[in-house]
């Protein structure tokens, strides 16, 4: 009896550790929008839901909104598009129970894009440290 008590002692503090390692860190999800537009379509609506709910599971991490426009239009149309595109995400997050004083809102502009001009037109939202 003695020896299982102290293997349990033993193996507790262990398997407690382990559970803080293998918390959950973060989660990065992506909304994609069509061309001169800020509208989230349904699949948006979709990922926005999810990354609220991660967010409302995990209320000691951040939440990061980055906002990125394709490489057309005038630099002037692109920060609008960047401005209006993170804030339709922000006040998706803030509608499904997200408070607005955990979300940072980071306008990153006109980047280039591998295949698609669509890779570009996005908002990243990222709960925690992915």
């Amino acid at each position: 009896m003695r020896r299982r008590l102290c293997l349990a002692s033993l193996l507790l503090p262990l398997l407690l550790g382990a559970c803080a390692v293998f918390a959950p860190s973060g989660q990065r999800y992506v909304v994609f929008f069509r061309g001169s537009s800020a509208e989230i379509d349904e699949a948006g609506e979709a990922v926005v839901t999810a990354a609220a709910g991660w967010a409302t599971r995990h209320p000691d991490m951040p939440v990061v909104v980055a906002s990125f426009t394709d490489p057309y239009g005038s630099p002037k149309a692109n920060a609008d598009f960047a401005r209006l595109r993170a804030q339709a995400v922000i006040d998706a997050m803030i509608g499904r129970g997200v408070p607005a004083s955990r979300i940072e809102r980071r306008e990153i502009g006109s980047v280039s894009f591998q295949i698609d001009s669509q890779e570009s037109r996005r908002v990243e939202i990222t709960v925690g440290t992915p």
